[in-house]
């Protein structure tokens, strides 16, 4: 795969039904991972509550990132999900969509905080690296998997 892709912002309709075309490709084993994408992720992103951003490659979404004030904490954005489809990992476009999540979130945010699957070591390792520290572990989607929750400071 060739090197040309495009970054933006989620804008219309037919991004919409992209992501959502991708997100349910890119399941990680969320309990109830389909209704979430249909049912409350994006239908926040069209109406403006959920923030998203999309990698094409030829057209096709090869990553995203989505986020989100939190809803308890002030001042604080919340990572929903980062999702890199496999042909295209290692490339760095992980860490451009997280940058441009920072980015976005500086002003209106103090912190970003995000939960992963505390199973998966290389997305830890890949928070860390980010810049992010772990606050906790929990489980806060069901008692059968336990998630981490990180945290990253924006100056």
């Amino acid at each position: 795969m060739n090197v040309d892709f495009t970054i933006r912002q989620v804008d219309d309709l037919r991004d919409l039904k992209s992501l959502r075309n991708f997100l349910h490709s890119q399941d990680l084993g969320y309990l109830e991972y389909d209704e979430w994408i249909d049912c409350t992720c994006i239908p926040e992103v069209e109406s403006g509550y959920k923030h998203g951003i999309i990698a094409l490659h030829e057209n096709n979404i090869v990553g995203n990132v989505v986020w989100q004030p939190h809803k308890e904490l002030p001042r604080t954005t919340e990572g929903k999900n980062l999702r890199i489809h496999p042909e295209v990992r290692e490339r760095g476009l992980a860490y451009f969509l997280m940058k441009q999540c920072e980015a976005e979130s500086r002003g209106s945010s103090d912190m970003i905080i995000v939960d992963i699957p505390s199973d998966q070591n290389d997305i830890k390792i890949f928070f860390v690296k980010c810049g992010y520290s772990v606050l906790y572990q929990d489980h806060l989607y069901n008692d059968k998997r336990l998630e981490t929750v990180m945290i990253k400071k924006l100056c």
